[in-house]
């Protein structure tokens, strides 16, 4: 087994210019208390074989308590740059994982990103890669999934033109439409090369509308979406912006208008936004991956008044490094999020941290130390209990990635 110090993360190196661009733009320190009695287990060690290996993705948990999540490498193709083209697997209530779909890299897409939606037996997600052949190695697709038999069903492939490429998650409303991002695709004339990208809408029939592309001033290489308390409007993290290191921004649904409710200048306010969660007063909550002290910050923002503030600046210290996560609220108001780095094993393998908006007080966790996980990506999830969950991009006794449970 690797030492700590070893362990790669999330292998980008070895992965495909797109799936490398959408995997970084899924996103984008005072030393603090280790927290006591924390139980921390790991649900399942990817191996890189009909696994999968590296999930940088959120899970998702259904009503029975299954989970299910995406790998963007490995599975059963050698297709997709050589590295595999990724699965969707669930780890039922006993901790057993099932691969459901292994991606070929072809018309079915490859290389999975950004989550999974679930409703019923159907499982909704995007490719960054596969589907059309009018992007080099594809430009992704919108997929469903049966839970109980496997069948994949593609229901949208992008061209990589007006309607963007390398679509990173979705949200889903209650009538069944599906909105997301695509990381690049839209106007040229933002990015010659590939596009700043569009946020986009899926009826129920199939049929995909844009509803807005992105000019870099408005933001560019926009994240996932979530959701205001009303489910009528949409924010989202994105690059670009007034001063280029990113901004949050609102769209209303019915009428596609876009305001930028805040643009980041990288300075002690952060740049580059991740994953936005809201709390049920509306708030925004967010972490950038870099300014602060450049190690990131966690902040909230109002979205009406599009002030923002601060609530804690890392220090890349034991605290962590780099939060790409997000942050997520729990009843008692109090954030939850991981950092890709920093943590007790400096410079691997980041922390999971617990921070108190009111006081500014961070708690660590638990810190990765490469054997049970290495640089988390992803937000975590928390069940009814308590209990969070989530996934490492790299580490764990294959070094390649796992699923962990936490128990506060």
């Amino acid at each position: 087994m690797k030492k700590a110090g070893q362990f790669v993360a999330a292998r980008r190196g070895g992965v495909s210019e797109g799936l490398a661009l959408a995997m970084v733009l899924l996103t984008a320190l005072a030393a603090a208390p280790s927290a006591s009695a924390q139980t921390y287990t790991v649900l399942h060690n990817f191996t890189d074989g009909s696994d999968g290996a590296a999930p940088s993705s959120p899970l998702i948990r259904d009503n029975a308590g299954n989970f299910y999540g995406t790998v963007q490498q490995g599975g059963g193709s050698s297709n997709c740059g050589g590295v595999g083209c990724g699965t969707v697997f669930k780890i039922d209530t006993h901790g057993k994982e099932t691969v459901l779909y292994g991606f070929s890299g072809g018309a079915d897409g490859g290389n999975p990103a950004g989550g999974l939606i679930v409703s019923g037996n159907t499982l909704y997600g995007t490719t960054v890669l596969g589907g059309s052949s009018a992007c080099y190695e594809g430009c992704g697709v919108v997929f469903a999934l049966n839970i109980k038999t496997g069948a994949e069903t593609v229901l949208y492939r992008f061209k990589g033109n007006k309607d963007g490429a390398a679509p990173s998650g979705m949200v889903r409303d209650v009538a069944g439409n599906l909105y997301g991002t695509t990381a690049v695709g839209g106007d040229r004339n933002c990015d010659q090369v590939r596009g700043c990208g569009v946020v986009f809408k899926l009826d129920t029939k199939g049929k995909l509308t844009v509803l807005h592309t992105f000019h870099y001033s408005d933001g560019a290489y926009p994240g996932g979406l979530t959701f205001d308390t009303t489910g009528t409007v949409l924010y989202g993290p994105a690059a670009g912006g007034a001063s280029a290191y990113g901004v949050v921004f609102g769209l209303t649904i019915k009428t596609a208008a876009f305001p930028v409710l805040y643009n980041f200048t990288g300075g002690a306010d952060g740049g580059g936004p991740g994953p936005l969660s809201v709390d049920k007063l509306g708030i925004i909550y967010g972490t950038t991956f870099s300014g602060g002290s450049d190690f990131g910050v966690v902040f909230k923002l109002a979205p009406k008044t599009g002030k923002e503030t601060v609530l804690y600046t890392f220090t890349g210290g034991s605290d962590g490094s780099t939060p790409y996560g997000g942050v997520i609220p729990n009843k008692a108001g109090k954030l939850f999020g991981t950092t890709e780095y920093g943590g007790t094993s400096y410079p691997c393998c980041g922390t999971i941290f617990e921070l108190d908006p009111k006081t500014g007080s961070e708690t660590v966790l638990h810190a990765f130390a490469g054997p049970d996980g290495a640089y988390p990506f992803a937000s975590l999830i928390q069940d009814s209990a308590g209990n969070f969950y989530g996934t490492t991009d790299s580490g764990g006794s294959q070094d390649w990635g796992a699923v962990f449970k936490l128990t506060p």
